[in-house]
C-alpha cells in the first residue's frame, strides 16, 4: 500500500526536524571549541606576605589556564615545606590549575622568587613577574620574671601556645629539678607533630633529658572560659651549678594545627616560649653541720644493717670474721651525687669502704629524682664481748624544709667470741692475707685427644643432611602457602616491586623523561599501598587513600606524606625546566625514603 501525500508530508518534516537538532548541537560544540581555542593564556603568582622573619613560612600560589606547562619559578632561596594542587573545569572554558607551595626562607635579606611563564606548543604564551620578600632576623623575646612567665591569663585568647613548666621560682644549688616543655593547644583543634625551631641552651645547669610520653601524658587545662589540650614534649632534670639568676632562655617551635573536622586544612604556628629568670640561692653557712657536704641536697633517711658471711643479721661472730655494714639512704634529691654517710670510728672494730653501687635505685623523672643508694664498709670485730657495732650519720640540706638536718643509724649489740686481734694479725687482716689456703690444681698436660668426634669438619659434615632438610621443608611449605593465599606473597613481594618500579624511574630519568618519571612514582606508591594493604588507590581520591591507610595503622604522618608525593607527582609537569632534573632526582630520594618507612609498619590489610 503507497503513502499518500500527507504521510509523506510528515515524514519529511520529521527528517528535517531531526536534521535541523543535529546541525544545532554541531554549533553549539563548534562556537564552545572556538571559544575554548580563542581564550587566551593566563598565569597569576600572589603570596600571603612579603614581609617576614626568618622563622615564619609563606604560602605561594600558582594559577595558570590555557596551557601545558609551566617555566619556573625559581624559588632556589626557600625551603619547600609543603604543596598542594587543585583543579577546576568549567564548562565551555579551559582547564584552570591552581598549585599552592609552602615555603621557608633559608636566610635573611632580600629574597626573590622568580618569575613564572605559562607555555602553549613550545612558545611562552602568559608570564607573572618575580616577587620580592624581605626577610628579617628573628628577634628574641625579652625575658620576664618567672612569675610573670608562668601566670596563664596572658596566654587565654591564643589558639596554641609552648611554655616552659617549672615547679617553683627559687631553687638551691646542688637541687635537681624537673624542666618540661609543654604545648597548649585550644581542645576544639588538633595539633600535628611539632618541629624544634631553636632550643634553649639552659646556661648554668646540669641538664639530662627524661623519657616521657606525650600521648598519654597529655591533660585538659582551663584557662578563663578556653579549655586547653596540654602535651609535654619534652623534659628536661636540671640541677644548678652555681648562685645566681638562671635564663630560661626561650625555645621555638613550629607546629601545625588542623582545624575543620572532615575537611580540615592545616597551618602552621610559629610559637616561642616566654624567655624568664630563676633564682639560684647558695646554701647558708649559719647552722652548717660540721659533717655536712654541699653535694648532699634533698631529703632523706637513713638505714643501716650488719650482716655476716650468710647475708643474715649478725648476732654472734668471732673475732677477725669479717661482716658488711650495709647503710641505705632513701629519698627524694641529689641521690646521683650524694656522699657517702660517715661512720664513727670505733676501737673495737676494723673498718675500710667495699666500692660498687650495684644495688643503686635511682629514678629520674617529672617528679624529680628521687630512689635510694646503697654503702657499704667491710667490718671485723678486734676484741671479744658484747661490743656496739659502728653507727652511720648523714647531714644534709632540706630545700623544702629549709634548713640543715641530720639523720642516725645507731649501732647495735653483738657477742663477739674468740682470741683478741694482735698488731701482727690486724696487719694482715687489712692487707688482705688472711683469705684461706690456696688448693693446688692437677698439673697442666701437653697431650692432645685425637678423636675425630671433636674435628669441627666431621661435626659440620653430620649436621649438613639436617640444615638441607630444614631448607628445603621451609621452601616447600612458604610455596605452598603462597599458592593458598596469593595476597600474601603480594604482601611479601610489595617492598621489592617498589624497587624494581624505582629502577624504573631512574632509567626514566636518565633519559629526561619527566612524565614517565612522575608516573613511575606514582605507580611505585599505588603498588605498594594495593599490594602490602589490599587499599585500592588507583580507584580512590587523595583523601579516601589517607583515611583507608591510616584505618590498617599506618601513622598520619605517612599518609599525609602520601598524599603530598602524589600531590607532587600530579602537578610535575609545571615543572620549570631549568631544574626539573635536580627536582626528579630529590623527588625519588623522599619516595624511596617514604616506602622505607611505609615497610617498617606491619598493616591489617583490608578484606
Amino acid at each position: 500500500m503507497r503513502p499518500t501525500t500527507s504521510a509523506r508530508a510528515q515524514a519529511a518534516l520529521r527528517i528535517a526536524a531531526v536534521f535541523l537538532m543535529v546541525l544545532t548541537v554541531a554549533l553549539a560544540s563548534l562556537a564552545a571549541t572556538t571559544a575554548h581555542a580563542q581564550e587566551p593564556a593566563s598565569v597569576e603568582m600572589k603570596v600571603d606576605r612579603t614581609t617576614m622573619s626568618l622563622e615564619d613560612e609563606l604560602r605561594l600560589e600558582i594559577s595558570v589556564s590555557g596551557a601545558t606547562e609551566l617555566n619556573g619559578p625559581d624559588v632556589s632561596d626557600f625551603e619547600i615545606t609543603g604543596q598542594s594542587s587543585q583543579t577546576s573545569i568549567d564548562f565551555g572554558r579551559s582547564r584552570r590549575v591552581s598549585q599552592t607551595v609552602v615555603l621557608r626562607p633559608k636566610r635573611a635579606g632580600t629574597l626573590t622568587i622568580g618569575k613564572v611563564s605559562a607555555i602553549n606548543r613550545g612558545r611562552a604564551v602568559a608570564e607573572a613577574p618575580a616577587i620580592t620578600i624581605t626577610v628579617t632576623e628573628p628577634k628574641a623575646p625579652e625575658p620576664v620574671s618567672a612569675d610573670q612567665a608562668l601566670d596563664l591569663a596572658a596566654y587565654a585568647n591564643e589558639p596554641a601556645f609552648i611554655r616552659w613548666e617549672v615547679q617553683r621560682t627559687t631553687f638551691y644549688v646542688g637541687e635537681p629539678f624537673p624542666l618540661t616543655l609543654q604545648l597548649w593547644v585550644r581542645s576544639e583543634l588538633q595539633p600535628r607533630n611539632p618541629e624544634l625551631v631553636q632550643a634553649s641552651k639552659l646556661d648554668g645547669l646540669l641538664v639530662e633529658d627524661l623519657k616521657i610520653d606525650p600521648a598519654s601524658a597529655s591533660q585538659r587545662r582551663t584557662i578563663g572560659q578556653a579549655q586547653f589540650e596540654v602535651f609535654p614534649l619534652f623534659a628536661k632534670l636540671a640541677t644548678p651549678l652555681k648562685a645566681g639568676k638562671v635564663l630560661i632562655d626561650s625555645t621555638t617551635l613550629r607546629v601545625p594545627i588542623a582545624e575543620g573536622g572532615f575537611l580540615s586544612s592545616t597551618r602552621r604556628l610559629l610559637r616561642a616560649s616566654t624567655p624568664f629568670h630563676l633564682d639560684i640561692l647558695d646554701l647558708p653557712t649559719s647552722d652548717r653541720p660540721a659533717d655536712f657536704s654541699a653535694r648532699n641536697v634533698g631529703s632523706f633517711t637513713l638505714t643501716a644493717k650488719i650482716l655476716d658471711d650468710r647475708g643474715t643479721d649478725a648476732t654472734r661472730v668471732k673475732t677477725g670474721q669479717r661482716m658488711i655494714l650495709r647503710v641505705e639512704v632513701v629519698g627524694q634529691g641529689n641521690l646521683q651525687a650524694l656522699e657517702p654517710p660517715t661512720v664513727n670510728a670505733s676501737p673495737d672494730f676494723e673498718i675500710s669502704p667495699l666500692s660498687g653501687q650495684a644495688e643503686d635505685r635511682v629514678q629520674k623523672g617529672l617528679a624529680g629524682m628521687s630512689g635510694s643508694r646503697i654503702f657499704q664498709w667491710l667490718v671485723s670485730a678486734k676484741r671479744p664481748g658484747n661490743v656496739l657495732t659502728p653507727a652511720a650519720r648523714l647531714s644534709f640540706w632540706d630545700p623544702t624544709a629549709k634548713r640543715y638536718q641530720t639523720v642516725d643509724a645507731p649501732g647495735r649489740q653483738v657477742e663477739v667470741t674468740g682470741a683478741p686481734i694482735s698488731a701482727e694479725s690486724d696487719q694482715a687482716l687489712a692487707l688482705g692475707e688472711d683469705v684461706g689456703p690456696i688448693i693446688e690444681t692437677a698439673p697442666l698436660g701437653s697431650q692432645r685427644s685425637g678423636l675425630i668426634a671433636t674435628n669441627p669438619l666431621y661435626l659440620g659434615a653430620l649436621a649438613l643432611p639436617v640444615f638441607a632438610f630444614v631448607f628445603f621443608e621451609l621452601r616447600h611449605r612458604r610455596r605452598r602457602s603462597d599458592a593458598q593465599n596469593p595476597t600474601q606473597r603480594a604482601a611479601r613481594m610489595a617492598h621489592a616491586n617498589a624497587k624494581k618500579r624505582m629502577k624504573a624511574a631512574e632509567n626514566a630519568l636518565r633519559d629526561g623523561l619527566v612524565k614517565d618519571f612522575y608516573g613511575q612514582l606514582a605507580r611505585t606508591l599505588t603498588s605498594y599501598l594495593e599490594e602490602r594493604a589490599n587499599i585500592p588507590a588507583t580507584g580512590m581520591t587523595h583523601s579516601e587513600v589517607r583515611l583507608a591507610a591510616r584505618a590498617v595503622g599506618y601513622p598520619p604522618e605517612l599518609a599525609d606524606r602520601w598524599v603530598v608525593e602524589m600531590e607532587n607527582c600530579d602537578f610535575a609537569r609545571f615543572a620549570p625546566s631549568g631544574s626539573a632534573s635536580e627536582k626528579m632526582k630529590e623527588a625519588a630520594l623522599r619516595v624511596t625514603a617514604l616506602v622505607d618507612e611505609l615497610e617498617r609498619v606491619i598493616p591489617e590489610r583490608r578484606p
